[in-house]
């Protein structure tokens, strides 16, 4: 973070731009940490059976405590299951981050978790979606064990509603950056969260964006107007149409900040 502010408030281009090289390299690195971390912990479920009603509990004594959770994040998209990763610290402690679905508060989950048995956690704190956490090493399996049984608890008295709710379609002539402004400046959130669209589109153009994500040109007919649209941590196969949930945003990249729909899924 020090080193984002300093490249941002620096009055000199050549230090600012080596800054900025510097924060470039950074981020490759913790890209490639962070889909060497996923793959390690895709693998691990691959080999364990894993109830669908189950938390799920990942470690591996070399990851990278920075990123744990964008790999809790990223397995929980996968599986719609609650996600909780663990790097190891310098003190030999266990620095854990969740996420979780709709339907199961992550917070109070660990709330019931430290009443059942309070020498598990040592701290916590978080909200209905993402939680953080610390635990000594010697306490994983006890956790992993009371994570489970508690989410499954949650599951059989609530009810786990796994669908896509959207606002309908918009038509071409509605993808504006005034519509897209006036969403921004609303406040949404868990409850009243943002407007998504569906609606049948034609890929013209894609292409991966740091390996990672996809970018894309769409259009709503096959010859029509061609809107600009990504679809983040996504590097898979691309049809031709995608009949697709998306929200309308601007890309704040360009100074002429055009439109860009962002794809939730298809």
């Amino acid at each position: 973070m020090k080193l984002g502010i300093e490249c941002l408030i620096s009055s000199h281009s050549q230090i600012a731009m080596k800054l900025a090289e510097e924060l470039d390299q950074l981020n490759v690195e913790r890209r490639h940490i962070e889909g060497k971390m996923k793959d390690q912990a895709l693998k691990i479920l691959d080999d364990i059976e894993t109830k669908v009603d189950a938390g799920v509990t990942l470690f591996d004594p070399q990851w990278h405590s920075g990123v744990v959770g964008i790999l809790a994040s990223r397995v929980k998209e996968k599986l719609n299951r609650p996600v909780i990763a663990f790097a190891l610290e310098k003190n030999g402690a266990l620095k854990g981050s969740g996420r979780s679905i709709q339907g199961i508060h992550l917070r109070d989950v660990l709330d019931t978790l430290t009443k059942i048995d309070p020498n598990v956690i040592d701290k916590f704190g978080g909200h209905a979606m993402a939680a953080g956490l610390t635990i000594q090493s010697d306490q994983l399996e006890r956790f992993s064990e009371l994570f489970n049984d508690v989410v499954t608890g949650e599951f059989k008295k609530n009810v786990i509603d796994n669908s896509i709710y959207v606002d309908g379609p918009l038509e071409e002539e509605d993808t504006t950056s005034g519509l897209a402004q006036e969403i921004r400046m609303q406040v949404w959130g868990q409850a009243f969260p943002e407007p998504s669209f569906r609606n049948e589109l034609y890929v013209r153009t894609h292409r991966l964006l740091n390996e990672t994500h996809t970018k894309l040109q769409i259009s709503f007919s096959p010859n029509g107007a061609l809107i600009d649209a990504i679809r983040f941590n996504f590097n898979d196969a691309v049809p031709d149409v995608i009949n697709c949930v998306y929200r309308l945003d601007i890309n704040d990249f360009f100074d002429h900040k055009p439109v860009q729909l962002i794809i939730e899924t298809w």
